[in-house]
């Protein structure tokens, strides 16, 4: 069981790190799509934090430390109603929310009181619950018109299926001692669990190039650009866009990054993202007379 919760964390790792380099690059955290990408970090620290507590235990031992490993384990598909919740609220999404976070506190309270096989078989059930409710909220979003949010759905729907059935064999090796087939054993669960993890990563990665395409579609023709030019910048350059860019998405959160800055959708904006630079990133007069102010057409 060990095995397998520490591979399946580790490509959890994997995965939320390729969604946070692909969300950053293509949005940024105030972007279209930040939230999500704020939901994908704490979902891969959860994950992380799992396998580092599977480990603490195996060595140790303790209730409270296997209740606590269980729980930062079912919490992190957790985070997925959690995320559609935040970017659009509605009552089936709280609901979903509800459930899933009651379920990582139920896996939570059992865990210190049973033994670990019976708290694995809930653990697994727990997660069967939560991914359900991921398909659910994902199902019900409005995104849900994109065949990347589909395919999120459904990828979340076959793992709670599985587990489903999972917990059914798990109960049935209690209640007769039926040995489990090996495809729903801890072992067995392992490449399920990659494949599935690996089709959502791809699939939000996806959902996140067609929302900053879609923006660009929309904003095209109407926008300001903030670019820094080549001019006497050296080294400094990547920085001078990095804190430029940052700044345009405090102003405005639906700033676009374009090749050497930014675009964002008014002259005030592009004003006040001008002032901050001055007052809050103590740009010089010298670095902000790099910057170039151009319209988009």
């Amino acid at each position: 069981m060990v095995l397998s919760v520490i591979i399946l964390s580790v490509t959890a790792f994997v995965v939320t790190s390729a969604l946070l380099g692909a969300g950053l690059w293509l949005t940024g955290r105030h972007g279209p799509t930040g939230t999500s990408v704020r939901y994908g970090i704490a979902a891969g620290v959860v994950e992380v934090g799992a396998a580092a507590m599977y480990l603490l235990w195996v060595n140790v031992g303790g209730s409270a430390t296997l209740a606590t490993a269980n729980a930062l384990l079912v919490l992190g598909p957790a985070m997925i109603p959690l995320a559609f919740h935040a970017i659009r609220p509605s009552g089936g999404t709280r609901a979903s929310v509800v459930v899933s976070f009651g379920s990582v506190a139920v896996v939570a309270v059992t865990s210190l009181f049973l033994p670990a096989e019976g708290a694995s078989t809930i653990r697994v059930g727990a997660l069967a619950l939560v991914c359900a409710c991921a398909a659910v909220t994902a199902a019900i979003s409005p995104e849900a018109r994109r065949p990347s949010i589909r395919v999120l759905a459904v990828a979340v729907a076959a793992y709670a299926f599985y587990s489903g059935i999972r917990v059914i064999a798990l109960l049935r090796v209690d209640a007769d001692a039926t040995p489990v087939p090996v495809f729903f054993t801890d072992i067995g669960a392992i490449p399920v669990g990659v494949v599935v993890m690996t089709t959502v990563g791809a699939a939000t990665v996806l959902f996140w190039i067609d929302v900053h395409r879609d923006a660009h579609r929309e904003s095209e023709g109407s926008r300001i650009l903030l670019v820094v030019g080549d001019r006497d910048t050296g080294v400094r350059r990547p920085e001078l866009v990095h804190e430029l860019r940052e700044a345009a998405s405090v102003v405005e959160p639906m700033a676009l990054r374009v090749l050497g800055g930014t675009a964002l959708a008014t002259p005030e904006a592009a004003r006040d993202v001008l002032r901050l630079l001055r007052e809050e990133y103590l740009w010089t007069d010298e670095e902000i007379a790099l910057v170039a102010t151009i319209p988009s057409r």
